[in-house]
């Protein structure tokens, strides 16, 4: 079967024959006159042979054999054999890169344009990385003698976006920027001495700095967001094993946005986040301590920060300002009271522009009776006599109710207004039957009312602990006797 000669001139001269024009119009095939020769068919691979040789002076240069030469885009390889030579069959259509491998070095040499069926024979001598064609026949008896090429290419990225033009990807300000900088050796020679730089002074990392043919990285380089349209340009400049520089470039865009303030709080229970009734139980006099958790989530720094609760609950804050991304948290306590409780935490603050932010949130507690509301206390005289204060008796407050087994009877005082201001008993006081009962000397128990007046009714209180819990119960008593 006759074959079509591909080279120009060969394709130049045959053009003139109206047989060969219906050859070059593979449409037209089935109306050519029979006959003539064959166009290649499409889907038949093509072949490149040759041979190997050392780069001694001209004429003079020997085979070199254990070369391993492969085609880069399938794999496909062969070893020189003792005369430097080598046979690949198989080859895809198009522009391929082949590449030669020898002691631990790895030329490429790239060819363009291969045709359907294609046989190329070629002669090759390597200097190190580089691949010096002696010549190269592409069936049309041309000879080409050529060095290696060196070229590069750089394709930058923000945030993943390829952002070659304005505005690029919208980030908020002050959020993470991340660059990335892919360089691939596209010529037929190594590349060494990479670098990679940034005109806004980035600072960029690459994993390497030499590149074989077809071979490539990616650097990367980080940064924080700014207000407002952003570019930046990418540069890679590197060598060829003569030495010669090259070098390619890409820009990145990207638009910071500013984004707004805002602040969240997160109030809790006894550490439960009860948003929702009846929220965690809690025995009625026992301690209740709420957290208000508080949180910049907004793109400003916020000031003036004041949290409050709509129960009157003072809530103490260790900070008034918070920068972006930052929290603290505010605390406040209390003691149980019977039955459902919420309460509702808020929390308000500015920027810099003066912009108000807010946020709230609520929590809920369930007060279970049969704790220390159940105790009582008997004052056993309902009149004090404003001459105690110079008598030798004692008075008793007889505690009743609740779990008596869980007072600690060496906690017992009793006073009006002031607990540092108290009496206490005379000795440890003891559970009798279903009361405990505390004595106090007339004199310190007197000494407890500020300023007493003959006539009036005064409260006072007999404080102890019982389960771990302060408790806290009232009687009255009238204050008779001459004026003092």
């Amino acid at each position: 079967m006759m074959q079509l000669p591909f080279p120009s001139q060969g394709l130049a001269r045959h053009r003139r024959s109206a047989l060969l024009t219906c050859w070059a119009s593979l449409v037209l095939l089935a109306a050519c006159g029979g006959g003539g020769p064959t166009a290649p068919s499409l889907d038949v691979p093509a072949s490149i042979g040759g041979q190997v040789v050392d780069s001694g002076a001209a004429g003079a240069r020997g085979p070199v054999s254990g070369v391993t030469v492969r085609i880069q885009s399938t794999g496909g390889s062969a070893v020189t054999d003792a005369q430097g030579r080598f046979s690949l069959s198989g080859v895809p259509m198009g522009d391929q890169m082949l590449l030669f491998e020898q002691s631990g070095q790895t030329a490429g040499l790239a060819i363009d344009d291969i045709r359907p069926a294609e046989n190329i024979h070629l002669v090759v001598a390597l200097l190190g990385a580089t691949v010096e064609v002696q010549s190269m026949d592409r069936g049309g008896g041309s000879t080409t003698t050529t060095t290696g090429k060196a070229t590069v290419t750089l394709e930058k990225a923000t945030n993943g976006h390829d952002a070659d033009r304005p505005p690029g990807p919208s980030i908020g300000v002050g959020d993470p920027v991340t660059w990335t900088y892919v360089v691939v050796n596209t010529g037929s020679v190594e590349l060494s001495g990479i670098e990679v730089t940034d005109d806004q002074e980035v600072l960029v990392g690459c994993p390497g700095t030499a590149l074989l043919p077809g071979a490539s990285m990616t650097c990367t380089g980080s940064g924080t967001a700014v207000a407002g349209q952003y570019a930046n340009l990418g540069t890679v400049a590197a060598a060829d094993p003569s030495g010669n520089p090259v070098g390619a470039e890409d820009p990145s865009h990207y638009f910071g946005i500013a984004a707004e303030p805002s602040i969240d709080i997160e109030k809790s229970t006894n550490g439960e986040d009860a948003d929702k009734a009846p929220g965690p139980t809690i025995p009625v006099g026992q301690p209740v301590a709420w957290d208000y958790f508080v949180l910049n989530d907004g793109g400003a720094e916020l000031f003036d920060i004041v949290v409050t609760d709509d129960q009157g609950v003072l809530v103490e804050c260790p900070l008034t300002s918070l920068p972006s991304g930052e929290s603290m948290t505010c605390t406040a306590a209390g003691i149980a009271v019977e039955g459902q409780y919420s309460n509702l935490g808020a929390v308000t603050a500015v920027d810099a522009e003066g912009n108000v932010v807010g946020d709230q949130d609520l929590s809920h507690y369930f007060g279970e009776a049969g704790g220390a509301e159940a105790f009582t206390v008997d004052i056993q005289s309902d009149h004090w006599n404003t001459n105690w204060s110079g008598s030798s008796g004692t008075v008793s407050a007889k505690i009743q109710g609740g779990d008596l087994a869980t007072v600690e009877t060496d906690t017992i005082i009793l006073f009006e207004t002031d607990p540092l201001i108290a009496a206490f008993p005379t000795s440890l006081p003891t559970i009798t039957g279903n009361h405990i009962r505390a004595d106090f000397a007339k004199a310190d128990a007197f000494a407890i009312l500020d300023s007493p007046q003959t006539g009036e009714t005064r409260t006072v209180t007999v404080q102890f602990v019982a389960g771990g819990v302060i408790v806290e119960v009232q009687d009255d008593i009238e204050i008779v006797g001459p004026a003092i």
